[in-house]
């Protein structure tokens, strides 16, 4: 009889070992995954173009962030042409998002046009020693078909344009930035949704 408790109470703890095991190695590529996206920095295929896109959940730049589902979030993209030269049709783009830019956006001096069916934002000319912030509001997209990662997709933003030199030697230019914002689900989402299911 001592055994067999014996036995159960070591196969318990073993359990509870590869469990605590699996715990830590999914926190630690989550979080690996995090500093990945805060890390990136600024991305470029030119040293005179630099292109950044960002939250600023508590006043600081941060690639990912927590949202509420309901809440229209503010994405800021970030242009700077540097030394000589200026960048032209230069157009940003979505790709994988899970949320889409808000009707409610307003063009700015910056934005030339805006494609909302396509998550498209087309600037205006933007010339050296020029940095540009342009805010942008954007709104979860809700799916029929929305699994777990659905919540907490990674989004990349792609920046292209054809950059001229101080010689006007035209340059094409193709960055990217990827952001997160990982989606926490509030009750009046959950209860509609569920009602419609």
């Amino acid at each position: 009889m001592k055994r067999e408790v014996v036995n159960k109470l070591i196969a318990a703890i073993a359990v509870v070992c590869l469990l605590m095991t699996y715990v830590s190695t999914l926190t630690n590529s989550v979080y690996a995954a995090y500093e990945e996206l805060e890390k990136q920095g600024i991305v470029s295929n030119n040293k005179n173009i630099e292109f950044d896109a960002y939250f600023k959940p508590d006043g600081t730049n941060k690639h990912s962030m927590d949202a509420e589902i309901s809440a229209e979030q503010k994405l800021y993209v970030k242009v700077n042409v540097k030394n000589a030269g200026y960048l032209e049709n230069a157009t940003i783009s979505f790709e994988n998002p899970n949320f889409s830019i808000s009707k409610a956006f307003a063009q700015s001096a910056n934005v030339k046009s805006v494609d909302y069916d396509n998550n498209q934002i087309t600037l205006n000319q933007i010339e050296s020693g020029k940095e540009v912030e342009i805010e942008i509001p954007v709104n979860f997209v809700r799916n029929d078909n929305m699994d777990l990662t659905y919540f907490s997709r990674e989004t990349k933003l792609n920046l292209t344009g054809t950059y001229y030199d101080e010689n006007e030697k035209e340059r094409n230019i193709k960055e990217f930035s990827k952001n997160s914002i990982d989606k926490i689900e509030n009750r009046d989402y959950s209860k509609t949704h569920k009602q419609h299911s």
